[in-house]
């Protein structure tokens, strides 16, 4: 047993030691065999391989072209030949000189305007109304002292929107009487009797605010006889305004968001509609 096993392994170590070899030789016959170089190439040389240096080219010798198909040819001189004739020694309008400085542009050359520079955005608006002058002089000196156009004006404020109810006007004030002592008896109380205008002797019964209240008065007067008018009624005031014309910056932003004039009303305007004061120096 003991040999037969001492067999096997030399058996192995044989056919690995003959399957190496044949691959050796499989990879030598794959090899790309290389030939000298034909005997008309030049090889390259190092300096330390020459035994004799070439000779070094004088500033003043003419530049030399590489020979080719055995004719060389030199460069010729930029100096022209005092042999030439008038003609090659002055060239033609079209000519180029060979030297000297280069031909001057006449060509014509824009002029590139400056850019001027951009107007700042400017921003108007009106903030109000104000029922006492003193609340829109209080913005109008704030904004003036930021540096903005302002201008403090007295308007006409149309005010809320109401309904009117009233009894038309009666031919006399003694007419206009017994019709307030018939309101009393029919348990009208709500009344007031008008002395002058375009309304004389006529009898104001409510202003209201919606139309839902409107509808209900009518019924009940109608109920009890009566043909009132209604009209819508305004509650004008005199009302103040201040326009303020500025141009936005971080300063001035955050000072109008986070300060009182954030919590007025501002309308936006078109700027050329309005006409502004300087602000304070």
């Amino acid at each position: 047993m003991k040999w037969l096993c001492i067999s096997l392994l030399v058996l192995n170590v044989a056919y690995f030691a003959w399957e190496f070899d044949q691959q050796a030789k499989l990879d030598v016959r794959q090899a790309v065999q290389f030939g000298p170089l034909p005997p008309n190439i030049n090889r390259l040389r190092l300096l330390g391989e020459l035994e004799i240096l070439p000779k070094v080219r004088g500033a003043s010798e003419p530049d030399e072209i590489e020979q080719r198909e055995g004719k060389v040819e030199a460069v010729p001189s930029a100096e022209p030949n005092e042999s030439d004739d008038t003609t090659a020694a002055s060239p033609s309008m079209g000519d180029t000189p060979a030297t000297g400085s280069p031909p001057e542009d006449k060509s014509v050359v824009s002029a590139v305007p400056e850019a001027k520079p951009e107007a700042p955005v400017e921003l108007c608006v009106s903030i109000g109304p104000f029922t006492a002058e003193g609340d829109a002089t209080e913005v109008d000196e704030w904004f003036q002292d930021r540096r903005s156009f302002t201008r403090r004006r007295l308007a006409d404020d149309k005010g809320r929107k109401f309904f009117w109810i009233y009894l038309e006007p009666m031919k006399s004030r003694a007419m206009a009487e017994k019709t307030i002592e018939e309101l009393k008896q029919r348990n009208v109380l709500d009344y007031v009797l008008i002395n002058k205008g375009d309304l004389r002797n006529a009898i104001s019964l409510g202003l209201f605010s919606s139309q839902a209240s409107v509808n209900k008065r009518l019924r009940e007067l109608e109920s009890k006889g009566y043909n009132p008018v209604v009209v819508p009624y305004y509650n004008a005031a005199k009302a103040y305004w201040v326009d303020v014309r500025f141009v936005p910056n971080e300063n001035l932003t955050d000072a109008m968001y986070k300060g009182f004039i954030s919590k007025l009303n501002s309308v936006p305007v078109p700027c050329p509609e309005i006409a502004m004061v300087p602000p304070n120096p």
